[in-house]
């Protein structure tokens, strides 16, 4: 095993970067993604994780799922982000800051952090790390997006029904690709 050992196969993932550095912007910015940074940063959110979270979901044995963990995490998140709006607004702070303080505490990285953790040191655990970060998706941050429409509405001196901004904020919540993929997958 000299230097000579490696020789095409070490230079195959150099290529490959280069050609994926090379053909990934245009093909992006031909989808509709702007520039690089914006276009991968879309492709992530939009394509890469929603397809990751798809093919979670969906191979998950219904069997293996631990609704105690499940909802001991819920809780946590919950606890989390209400005690945050409680203690933002005694500190006089508006309703939006107080909402997007909250979502910086309850929301942790489940996947890129969480996951890794979970599969090393508690391995039954490691795949309902996907069903947490849905969680935060689909009911704590919408809650909070609410709470800032509100926020922001009531502002402006306009008056919007609480109920009619539910919806607005549950239909964008719907189409979002994180939550269409975990909707499919389940």
């Amino acid at each position: 095993g000299g230097a000579g050992q490696y020789g095409l196969r070490g230079s195959v993932p150099r290529v490959g970067v280069a050609r994926e550095d090379y053909t990934m912007p245009h093909g992006l910015r031909v989808r509709g993604f702007n520039n690089t940074k914006a276009g991968l940063g879309q492709f992530v959110g939009k394509v890469a994780l929603p397809a990751l979270l798809f093919k979670a979901i969906s191979t998950l044995e219904l069997g293996s799922i631990d609704p105690a963990f499940i909802a001991g995490v819920g809780l946590c998140k919950a606890t989390a982000f209400v005690l945050v709006l409680i203690l933002a607004k005694l500190m006089r702070r508006s309703l939006s800051e107080c909402a997007i303080w909250a979502v910086f505490v309850s929301n942790s990285n489940d996947i890129a952090l969480g996951y890794p953790v979970f599969l090393t040191l508690y391995p039954p655990f490691a795949h309902q790390i996907f069903i947490t970060a849905s969680l935060q998706i689909g009911l704590i941050n919408p809650l909070a997006i609410i709470l800032m429409e509100y926020d922001a509405t009531r502002r402006r001196g306009r008056a919007i029904s609480t109920v009619d901004l539910a919806l607005r904020v549950g239909w964008q919540t719907l189409r979002n690709p994180l939550v269409l993929m975990v909707l499919a997958g389940a």
